[in-house]
């Protein structure tokens, strides 16, 4: 990841564009010496869980400029002096916590439950909704193992100094820059797109920046389409993770369920959102959050829990045990709302919920 990240930065320095803004934050208009980039690539911070860093970053952070250039320009735009006392440690202990927290929900749930217990047959003799309830919960417990992993390096990032992210307003330090995940997102999620971009963080911007934005900006039209370049990236991250089923399985219904949520958005946000002044509307909004959250129930573990079973034949077993449901209702969802009634009939909806854009149009 990092040698992508390096490889395109320096092209993008090489070939500046003016709508990638994200790509030309980052790009390099110079090769590093030797053993800049040698470093870049063996840094212990980044080796085993990651993040994956820009290098333009890792070389300002390893010369002292990364927080003393910030220090400067933020005195010079606001007059105000960051304060003396960074307070990284109480981030740190923050990550430590939750970690800790993780590393032993993870050590009872083994002693008690194995790593096969969503597909076992206590699980498939129970009634549906509670193979729900059971499949969320041991999807819970292999989650807690990526929690521990992942919040413990934010936490050794912040000691060194590479998850500096610039001042609030007052002067404080913002310890935040390299976040790789947000477990309380994740487990409150409304929809497949937000758990991506709280899971993995970094790796879901690499994929971002350096697949999905490359293909949707490419001369290509066929890559311009959002659902092609979504597949495309979704594919490119499991070939990146491995050639187990898991990992295939896992991405391709990421992919899935992230396109049906966007057709869902497309046609029934808009009656629950203020198209004006983008306020949510009472009482439609919260119903519709609920909604959402409980349709998220099995469907975040229809794309975590592959990736820990890996075999074509556990993985074919869980999905029978939770009924195929979410690729299923992804499916069906997508030829539903493809079709020209029901899009005359949000439509409607819509002008109902809008009559000024329909006065418009009248006239």
């Amino acid at each position: 990841m990092k040698l992508t990240k390096f490889s395109w930065d320096y092209y993008d320095g090489k070939h500046y564009n003016t709508k990638a803004k994200i790509q030309n934050q980052n790009r390099i208009t110079e090769l590093p010496s030797f053993f800049e980039f040698f470093s870049y690539v063996l840094h212990w911070n980044t080796v085993l869980m990651g993040p994956p860093i820009g290098i333009k970053r890792y070389l300002n952070h390893i010369n002292g400029n990364l927080i003393e250039d910030s220090k400067n320009q933020f005195f010079k735009k606001t007059q105000v002096k960051p304060k003396q006392n960074d307070n990284r440690y109480k981030y740190v202990f923050k990550s430590l916590f939750v970690s800790v927290i993780s590393l032993i929900i993870v050590i009872i749930g083994q002693m008690h439950f194995k790593e096969d217990f969503v597909v076992s047959d206590y699980v498939y003799s129970k009634p549906f909704f509670l193979r729900i309830f059971l499949v969320k919960f041991g999807g819970f417990l292999i989650r807690c193992k990526y929690y521990f992993g992942m919040t413990i390096t934010i936490g050794a990032n912040i000691v060194t100094g590479l998850n500096f992210n610039g001042f609030t307003e007052d002067g404080s330090y913002k310890w935040d820059a390299l976040t790789m995940i947000n477990p309380k997102n994740i487990e409150l999620s409304q929809s497949a797109y937000e758990i991506s971009k709280n899971w993995n963080i970094e790796t879901g911007l690499w994929l971002q920046q350096y697949v999905y934005l490359k293909l949707t900006n490419s001369e290509n039209k066929k890559f311009r389409n959002r659902s092609i370049s979504t597949m495309i990236t979704f594919a490119i991250s499991a070939i990146f993770h491995g050639f187990y089923p898991g990992y295939y399985m896992t991405f391709a219904i990421a992919a899935l369920t992230i396109i049906t949520g966007r057709v869902l958005r497309r046609h029934f946000r808009s009656l629950f959102i203020d198209p004006k002044t983008k306020n949510s509307i009472q009482p439609g909004k919260k119903i519709y959050d609920i909604i959402c959250f409980i349709c998220m129930i099995p469907t975040m573990d229809s794309i975590g829990i592959p990736l820990a079973l890996m075999s074509f034949e556990r993985i074919k077993r869980f999905f029978v045990i939770i009924a195929f449901f979410p690729i299923l209702g992804s499916i069906l969802i997508i030829l539903i709302f493809s079709n020209s009634f029901f899009l005359k009939f949000t439509k409607k909806l819509k002008n109902k919920n809008n009559p000024i854009k329909v006065e418009k149009k009248l006239k």
